[in-house]
């Protein structure tokens, strides 16, 4: 905090440094956060949702105790909000909720604010149980996509959750190539993203440019260095011809994300090819 930044500076979505934090279940940094750096418990982003929601969403029970022995309370986003009832249940494994959401009159298939339904949420947490309800009890769409143009299987591949991808594909469900083709930058980032080098290969051959960028400027190699994707990044970069250093529109290149991120293998070697840091 030398540089004069206020810690609950929330980004564009009103997400602080604490949402983020409880989001992904780093404890010590919650920690920090609160204790040392004064970080408000209960500020809400744009959707109502609290730090401790998102802990909650995700399951993080180390972080929800935190959260809650410091005083802080959930936000009324999935009251307001159907879609976030929806998604936060299935993510949770709450078959019973979703039922009962069901029965108040809501659409299974109702999506949040990224286009992602109950069924992305469960295909990509890799419960069958709940994908199985979603399906065949509660008439889930198999097809919908979410705003990267991915399906419930898309989510159930990536996220290696084998089981749900063959009880998905037994019932029909396909992958989003066609809304993922009607745009090329999410092929690119989802292709990245779940380490796919094939389809990065014949995206280019088909002419899509490798540098590329989804609404938020963000690259393959952005992509692929956030999650520390080694093969991936180098062949991006040494086959594939991507440029080293450019900025998503927070102003970070790959480099960031790869410190931020923790993947120093691949940090280490975007340093060795000249990649520089950005201004983020």
């Amino acid at each position: 905090m030398s540089q004069g930044l206020r810690i609950d500076q929330g980004d564009y979505d009103k997400r602080t440094a604490l949402h983020l934090a409880a989001s992904e279940g780093l404890l010590p940094v919650v920690t920090a956060l609160i204790d040392e750096l004064g970080a408000s418990l209960s500020l809400v982003d744009r959707w109502g949702g609290t730090p401790l929601d998102d802990a909650i969403r995700s399951g993080h029970q180390e972080v929800i105790s935190f959260l809650k022995s410091r005083g802080a309370t959930r936000g009324h986003g999935a009251k307001a909000d159907p879609s976030a009832a929806l998604c936060n249940a299935a993510a949770q494994g709450d078959i019973d909720q979703l039922r009962s959401l069901v029965s108040q009159g809501l659409r299974i298939d109702h999506s949040d604010y990224d286009k992602r339904t109950a069924l992305h949420l469960a295909a990509s947490e890799g419960l069958l149980k709940v994908v199985t309800v979603l399906v065949d009890e509660l008439g889930a769409d198999l097809f919908l996509v979410d705003r990267w143009g991915g399906t419930p299987l898309d989510d159930a591949v990536r996220s290696d959750h084998q089981d749900v991808a063959s009880f998905l594909k037994s019932r029909g469900a396909g992958r989003g190539a066609v809304a993922a083709s009607a745009d090329p930058s999410a092929a690119l980032c989802n292709a990245a993203a779940r380490g796919d080098v094939d389809q990065l290969r014949l995206l280019v051959s088909q002419g899509v440019r490798i540098d590329q960028g989804d609404y938020d400027k963000r690259t393959a190699l952005h992509l692929a260095a956030s999650e520390g994707l080694l093969p991936v990044v180098t062949a991006l970069i040494d086959e594939l011809g991507a440029s080293l250093s450019l900025v998503d529109r927070w102003g970070g290149t790959p480099l960031d994300d790869a410190i931020r991120s923790g993947h120093q293998e691949v940090a280490a070697f975007l340093k060795a090819r000249g990649a520089s840091r950005g201004r983020a």
